[in-house]
Formats: C-alpha cells, sequence, structure tokens
C-alpha cells in the first residue's frame, strides 16, 4: 500500500471508528470524496494539496461533524495501530474497480 492509499485507508477508519458511520457508507463517501477532489486537483495542477491535512481532518468534513480534542486523541491511537495485511490488497483493488467503473460510467 502507498503512502495515498495508507492515507484514505485512515480516513475511513476515522469514519468507521471515531465518527461512527456504518463501514459500508464510509468507504462510499470516501471513495466519492477522492473522486471529487482528485479531479480537481488535478485540473489546477494541485495533486497532493490534500496530503496536507490530516486524515481525521478530512474524516470530520466528510462526517459534516466538528473536529474535537477527543477525536484527535482516537485518531492518534487508530494512527499507532499496525495495518491489518487484508486490508492492502483489499483497499487497493476496490480503489481500482471502482475507479474504473466511474470512469466507464462518464463515457
Amino acid at each position: 500500500m502507498n503512502q495515498n492509499e495508507f492515507y484514505w485507508y485512515l480516513v475511513i477508519r476515522s469514519l468507521i471508528e471515531i465518527y461512527k458511520i456504518p463501514p459500508s457508507t464510509a468507504r462510499r463517501k470516501t471513495i466519492a470524496y477522492r473522486t471529487d477532489w482528485e479531479d480537481l486537483c488535478k485540473r489546477k495542477r494541485m495533486e497532493n494539496l490534500i496530503y496536507h491535512e490530516s486524515p481525521v481532518q478530512i474524516a470530520s468534513e466528510i462526517a459534516k461533524k466538528e473536529l474535537r480534542k477527543s477525536h484527535l486523541i482516537a485518531y492518534q491511537k487508530l494512527e499507532d495501530r499496525p495495518l491489518p495485511k487484508a486490508t492492502v490488497t483489499r483497499l487497493s483493488k476496490r480503489w481500482a474497480y471502482t475507479t474504473a467503473k466511474s470512469k466507464l460510467k462518464r463515457a
């Protein structure tokens, strides 16, 4: 898993564990947010701009919740945990499939 995939993994985990959003909804909202943001950044030639924000900040924006100190503490614990191996494969394959699928719809 590259740095960008790990970043989005942390956004999804933050939505699920900190903001208590169901996993399927967290994934769907994150993929939509990521796709929109990356498209905007490519058009403006600022590809890595979003990666200057913390994943929990992006999660709070997606969840439409104010970022609180308790969220930051919970996020620190989340960030310190080891990454499950199954997640690496599943996340990468899902992103590739979803991206390809959305491009087909636009064509």
